[in-house]
């Protein structure tokens, strides 16, 4: 398969995953940062009674470069949203092994991680 088809695969897999959980959420968002830079999120998770707004990337390879890209949209669009609102990257690690320093960056930024094959113990991040 193509680099782009294995990466829409593993966004339908967090898709379905997501409604199996009953979570609410929007898809397919973008928003304009700081920078005027356009950053795509796969999932928006609205805000409810008990949880703050949640935006959510499917990362299919969590690679040093993805992870920089998911902590610079985050920080790009942050200032504008409510100081409340959350990032979570979904990590895929069923083929590959995570390098723990880029769950680290990310955790430095305040960014949730959840992988894929540890999903079910944190879908309490992701429902209301």
């Amino acid at each position: 398969m193509s680099q782009a088809t294995v990466i829409a695969v593993f966004r339908e897999d967090v898709e379905k995953f997501l409604r199996e959980q009953n979570v609410r959420f929007i898809s397919d968002i973008g928003l304009t940062g700081t920078s005027g830079f356009h950053h795509p999120f796969d999932f928006v998770i609205p805000q409810s009674s008990g949880n703050p707004e949640r935006y959510v990337r499917a990362v299919n390879n969590p690679n040093r470069e993805n992870i920089v890209a998911v902590i610079f949209a985050w920080q790009d669009i942050q200032s504008k949203r409510v100081p409340t609102a959350k990032m979570i990257a979904m990590l895929n690690d069923e083929s590959r092994r995570i390098n723990p320093d880029n769950i680290a960056a990310l955790d430095k930024y305040g960014i949730e991680t959840i992988t894929w094959t540890n999903r079910e113990q944190k879908v309490a991040l992701l429902q209301d």
